[in-house]
Formats: structure tokens, sequence, C-alpha cells
């Protein structure tokens, strides 16, 4: 299916994948990609202050049975205040290596793939659309943008399949992590994450 802009503006609505919270993480270091996924689990007390703000972002990883699942993860690090003296905040999500740009043809398809190295995504511009082949009862929809941001871990297993179904091209900087060493993160949803942010994005 096909959608035009103006579309897609109506229907993805209310939730997006970005959510930023102040609930507090239970801490643990970064974490080298092959790990399993229980070494990500909540396994100590917080140690942020109540007025911290904390990033969640969806990602595509691989499970114990080999298969592609999403999930939604709430960075450890929270956001600090910028060294400008703006009142502005950022967060780092660690070093990436070999960044690159792609433009996908408005109404194209790539097909069923894994990614080669573990890697945070932005969405620029145009819409993306990720399902997995093992589920077929959700869809992370991300359009391009301040909520355009993911992460696709799923280097080994069944993959995803990626489309970019708008009348525009779909503009996405892929950043790949270091070292293939991810953002340390708690696992807070098996589906992709959802907020009342009014941005836009979706799982189905």
């Amino acid at each position: 299916m096909k959608f035009h802009r103006l579309s897609v503006l109506s229907a993805l609505t209310a939730l997006t994948p970005l959510t930023f919270t102040n609930a507090e993480p239970r801490p643990q270091g970064p974490v080298p990609f092959g790990s399993t996924p229980s070494s990500y689990n909540q396994t100590g007390p917080g140690n942020s202050t109540s007025n911290s703000t904390y990033l969640q972002i969806p990602a595509v990883v691989t499970d114990s049975d080999g298969n592609s699942q999403f999930q939604c993860w709430q960075l450890n690090s929270p956001f600090t205040s910028t060294p400008f003296g703006s009142n502005g905040s950022q967060l780092g999500f660690g070093d990436v290596s070999g960044a690159s740009i792609t433009v996908q043809p408005p109404d194209s398809n790539t097909g069923v793939h894994t990614t080669s190295m573990p890697a945070l995504l932005h969405v620029l511009s145009g819409l993306l659309s990720i399902t997995l082949p093992n589920n077929s009862t959700s869809t992370a929809w991300v359009l391009g943008g301040v909520s355009g941001s993911l992460i696709l871990a799923d280097t080994t297993g069944s993959g995803h399949n990626t489309s970019h179904p708008s009348d525009e091209s779909t503009v996405i900087i892929t950043m790949p992590f270091a070292g293939a060493v991810i953002p340390a993160h708690t696992i807070v949803g098996y589906d992709v994450c959802s907020t009342n942010l009014g941005a836009l994005g979706q799982a189905t």
C-alpha cells in the first residue's frame, strides 16, 4: 500500500517510537553485542534523581530462538544540560563508526534482511515501515523527523523487512556503533515504544 503524506499524518497519530520519561532505569554498563537478552534485565537499584529525563527508543533484536523481535529500550544515561548556556539538554549514544546516508525511492521495499552491525538509525524524511517475518501482528512505522530514531541490532536470525510506502523518497542516516557496543539500556517492553506526546509513529 502506498501512502500520501497527508494520509500518513492522519493515520499515525498519538503514538511515537521515542518517549521521554522521568522513570529511573536500573544501571548497567555498555552491553557488548551478542550478550543474551537476560543480561539486559533490571538488576539493581537506580541511582538517578527523580528530575532526570530518559529516552525510550525502539529496537529490533534477535531473540533466543533466532527470530527478530521488537523491544522498547530505555537508555540508562539521562539527558544532561548542554555546555552552551542555552538551557537545552543532550544525550550521548556512545561511539559510532562509518556513518552513512541512504536515499530510498518512493514506494520501495528492501526485502527481509539482517543488519550488518548494530546501529542507530534516524529517518530524516519520508516513511519507514518495519515488519518481522515471524510476527504478523506488529509493525513499526517511523515517520521522518524528530521521532524518527530506532536501533537495529538483529545481526543474525530471521531478519526484518523494511519498506518505504510513501510518495516521496525516504532519507535515512545510519550510524553503526563502534566495536558493536550498544548503549547501556533497560528493556521496558517487548514491542515498539509508545507515548502520548502526539508525535508520529505507530505500533499496530
